[in-house]
């Protein structure tokens, strides 16, 4: 925690929320009033922050946060809270946590839902030609706590790839390699689409049925080994799972993107008809028609998509 509220740019940061990646997350307030907000101070060169900053601003979904505002940090920056000069993004505060957090099993009901949601909310990125290229359980976020599994958001943009953005190159390697497609550990950028982000959310489904992703060796080589030529360990989920889900996992984790699910509606369809479940909360007719529920937010004078 900052030991005083520090201003960065027109905003306090007031409490250390999220660390890592290359980035310090504050919960913040813009010094002229308005709601909590989440100040990402980035240590990446400034190009971070643009490709995050040309993913988001083309994207408008509930299920998705959203960017109110970038900036660069004054020069004269306490250290404890980020460099001096260090780029900032302001996001859409989600207070309920990550699934990084997640302490226990969820019933297959919630999996499903979460499933579904974080599907409608590629759907939308990529509709858009954005890839985001990093979900994990880390990256996908609770508005409140508390919230419905359908009120789950996809965060941190920092590594997605925009259609018709201006080049700015990424590291070989970039992303997180428990749930990094194959085409991405080889940096294969003419196969990376959609179907990447697919094989990740593959793994993380994997992650909430399981409670770990499907490759776990000792060290990052052999993980990315295992994502490049392993086959498959057996499925042995710790909750009560439908027939099928096996076929539906195996098609997300295709080593060939080819042989994968190319969309996200289409494996959100084969999701939704799986089993006789009645819990699913999204339903596939209203994709893209549910109203944010952030218009308070947005309407605030000092913060509003850029």
């Amino acid at each position: 925690m900052a030991r005083r509220a520090q201003n960065v740019g027109p905003y306090e940061a007031l409490e250390l929320i999220g660390l890592g990646g290359g980035a310090r997350v504050w919960s913040a307030r813009h010094r002229d009033g308005g709601p909590l907000v989440a100040l990402k101070l980035l240590a990446a060169p400034a190009a971070h922050a643009v490709r995050e900053a040309h993913a988001v601003r083309a994207l408008d979904h509930p299920n998705i946060v959203a960017l109110l505002d970038i900036g660069i940090s004054p020069h004269d920056l306490d250290p404890e809270i980020a460099a001096p000069g260090s780029p900032y993004l302001v996001m859409e505060l989600a207070s309920g946590g990550s699934l990084a957090q997640l302490r226990h099993s969820l019933p297959w009901p919630q999996i499903r839902d979460l499933l579904l949601t974080t599907l409608e909310a590629l759907a939308h990125a990529h509709a858009r030609g954005v890839t985001h290229l990093d979900l994990k359980p880390g990256n996908v976020l609770l508005r409140s706590p508390g919230s419905l599994w359908r009120d789950a958001m996809l965060a941190d943009f920092g590594l997605a790839r925009v259609a018709h953005a201006p080049d700015t190159s990424q590291p070989r390697f970039a992303g997180t390699p428990a749930f990094m497609a194959p085409e991405q550990i080889r940096d294969d950028r003419r196969r990376i689409g959609p179907w990447t982000d697919l094989y990740s959310l593959g793994c993380l489904a994997w992650h909430l049925l399981c409670g770990h992703a499907p490759f776990q060796r000792e060290d990052v080589d052999g993980v990315l080994r295992a994502q490049l030529s392993a086959s498959l360990p057996p499925l042995t989920p710790l909750v009560s799972a439908p027939d099928g889900l096996k076929g539906w996992l195996d098609t997300l984790l295709a080593k060939d993107p080819g042989a994968r699910f190319s969309f996200a509606a289409e494996a959100a369809r084969a999701l939704h008809s799986m089993d006789s479940f009645s819990g699913a909360s999204v339903s596939l007719r209203h994709w893209g028609e549910r109203p944010s529920p952030r218009r308070e937010l947005l309407a605030h004078p000092h913060l509003g998509p850029l």
